[in-house]
């Protein structure tokens, strides 16, 4: 249902040929079972995808109104975010991965943060599950007011992405998503906030987000530790960071990623979620 007590809004997500129909087709289907609806929901394909998921993604777009905006080559998640920015028509915008799923009345509680807090970015925390969203593993919580998220930022993201409600106009007046592997999202965030956005957060989770192996992995190796050092010598050119405080942060970030994957899992789990 639409409802006039807030502005309508966008919802913007992402796929490329690795995705799975099923979890796409979940992801999408609670987005369209919001107590408020979205105005436009805005799909960038990012390059060339395989018969099934092209054929989930026509057999949605039969049932409800969706926007396709196709890449011709695989650009990774920042840059077809941008492109898929630039063709959402609403000054609000929803964030949704798809394997992700979305509580029923996510964006009406978003929304009326938003509006009570003057926010300009918000998100909440997350549930986390690996094959069942009956099953939750593990909160991610995020802080909730402007003044705990500037100093969260210092450490940790503040938003959760999957879970990100914002206003295109003040991301685009950033420059929207950059090129920081593994930390496109927290560095688009950190700059937003640099510039001047208030944050706000929900403490409850609001979207049900899918974890696995993959994600644990990718969060470590030397690969990793190199791109964690480039992001937080951003972060000291943000004026988020001191150099004392980069350095407390960033080490036992790289001591962690370098652990065995099982090791890395059960600090990840232990530590860093609710």
């Amino acid at each position: 249902m639409q409802n006039k007590e807030f502005p309508p809004y966008s919802v913007l997500m992402s796929v490329y040929e690795k995705e799975s129909p099923e979890f796409l087709k979940k992801s999408v289907e609670s987005i369209f079972s919001q107590s408020i609806v979205p105005d436009e929901f805005v799909l960038v394909i990012d390059g060339k995808i395989g018969p099934e998921l092209e054929n989930e993604i026509n057999s949605l777009k039969d049932r409800f109104k969706i926007n396709c905006a196709a890449l011709a080559q695989n650009l990774g998640l920042g840059r077809a975010l941008n492109f898929g920015l630039s063709h959402c028509k609403n000054e609000i915008v929803m964030r949704m991965d798809s394997d992700d799923i979305s509580v029923s009345d996510r964006a009406e509680k978003q929304l009326a943060l938003m509006q009570q807090t003057g926010a300009d970015i918000v998100s909440s925390a997350v549930a986390e599950f690996e094959s069942d969203p009956e099953c939750i593993t593990s909160v991610r919580t995020v802080p909730q007011t402007h003044e705990e998220i500037m100093r969260f930022v210092k450490k940790r993201t503040p938003f959760n992405h999957p879970a990100v409600l914002y206003k295109k106009s003040v991301i685009e007046s950033v420059g929207g998503y950059m090129d920081y592997l593994f930390f496109e999202d927290y560095e688009l965030f950190a700059r937003a906030l640099a510039n001047g956005a208030k944050g706000a957060n929900s403490a409850e989770p609001l979207v049900l987000m899918r974890t696995g192996s993959g994600l644990i992995k990718r969060r470590g190796g030397r690969e990793y530790v190199k791109c964690l050092n480039r992001f937080y010598n951003r972060m000291r050119e943000l004026g988020i960071c001191s150099f004392k405080e980069t350095v407390t942060v960033q080490l036992p970030r790289a001591v962690v990623a370098l652990l065995p994957q099982g090791i890395r899992k059960f600090v990840y789990q232990k530590f860093l979620r609710g």
